[in-house]
């Protein structure tokens, strides 16, 4: 991977975790602005974009790859999950065994729910799309046309899974996500050409601009079940209408999104606070919620709902873990534990061979 440090990834990742705790913690506030998902699930879109991004400037092995990318995803997922099994096992009794289910090879996303603890859903998935990466996207040089493609089958067997194997499933599964991987990838290669924004790009933005300041009008017409999860899906149309309406909107916004943030955030300047929120969003991603269940119930007692609960619980759930994130880092220091596991290694397996020789 080349070593010039690209702010853009850096604003995506801080203001996709800054929705992601407002979706959760706050969500209810802005309805309908992205019908028919929550408006939470644009931060893991900017995740897989900048994912994909990276990804196509890769030029390390592809163990290294996958053992940085996964490491500190599963080192703090690990250790959160088993302290979340101690707490809740002292509580009540159980160990929130579905915690583990993303570290067995992503086995969380064959099941309609998700784990015990709701973001490390994606820890599964980013295993999976890393997979895709390894074993067949880093050969490819990603066209206009193949994302078109994606998009298309992404939507198709989206509308098939929500009909047959449900929401969480359709949700969670590498075909929900790889197009905006591609569409990340894609990115990467268009700027190797040019790295300053071309001007016909903000005609793209001021079009992608017009399409999601309007979508809130467009989407009203369709009655959406606003109860459904983790997409409200048409009730005012036939099976396969209602499916294909609801995957076709959810492909068009997730694009849109994408691409609008791409296009803006990369016209914005290098900041030490925004790359401190962004390397710490691995702690806060999978931390947030349960911290969210133990807080909540005493802090909403005496806040109720509106803008100020809302501001107290980004200080809290965003501003303060990620502080809290950079301390844990600054003391566990995880990239030099990763890096001390492989020098171990080189030298047990360099051991390994220097006494088979002798033998």
């Amino acid at each position: 991977m080349t070593g010039e440090r690209l702010p853009f990834i850096d604003w995506l990742k801080c203001l996709g975790m800054l929705v992601i705790v407002y979706g959760h913690s706050a969500g209810q506030s802005i309805p309908h602005a992205t019908d028919p998902f929550n408006p939470k699930q644009l931060g893991v879109v900017w995740f897989v974009f900048v994912m994909g991004y990276s990804l196509a400037r890769e030029s390390r092995p592809i163990g290294r790859v996958l053992y940085n990318r996964l490491f500190e995803v599963y080192f703090f997922g690990l250790a959160i999950a088993l302290l979340i099994s101690a707490i809740q096992w002292w509580r009540i009794g159980d160990l929130n065994e579905s915690n583990y289910l993303p570290f067995f090879l992503g086995a969380n996303v064959l099941f309609d729910n998700f784990p015990a603890n709701p973001t490390t859903w994606y820890i599964g998935t980013y295993l999976h799309l890393l997979l895709m990466w390894a074993i067949v996207w880093r050969r490819v040089r990603v066209s206009a046309w193949l994302v078109a493609l994606a998009i298309v089958i992404e939507l198709l067997v989206r509308a098939s899974l929500l009909r047959y194997c449900g929401g969480y499933v359709a949700y969670q599964l590498l075909t929900n996500w790889d197009a905006i991987l591609l569409l990340g990838m894609f990115a990467a290669r268009q700027a190797e050409a040019d790295q300053r924004p071309e001007p016909r790009s903000g005609i793209v933005a001021l079009l992608l601009l017009a399409v999601v300041a309007s979508w809130p009008m467009l989407s009203s017409r369709w009655d959406f079940d606003q109860a459904s999860f983790p997409w409200m899906v048409r009730r005012d149309a036939g099976t396969l209408a209602n499916l294909l309406t609801t995957s076709f909107s959810i492909s068009l916004l997730y694009f849109s999104y994408a691409w609008l943030g791409y296009e803006i955030t990369r016209r914005l300047p290098d900041s030490a606070v925004i790359r401190l929120f962004a390397r710490n969003t691995v702690i806060v991603f999978i931390a947030h919620m349960p911290l969210i269940y133990a807080l909540s119930p005493y802090q909403y007692q005496w806040m109720p709902p509106g803008p100020l609960r809302a501001l107290a619980n980004l200080l809290i759930y965003y501003v303060a873990l990620s502080l809290v994130s950079e301390v844990i880092r600054r003391l566990v220091q995880p990239q030099r534990v990763r890096d001390a596991l492989v020098a171990l290694f080189l030298r047990w397996r360099g051991a390994g061979g220097a006494s088979s020789s002798a033998v």
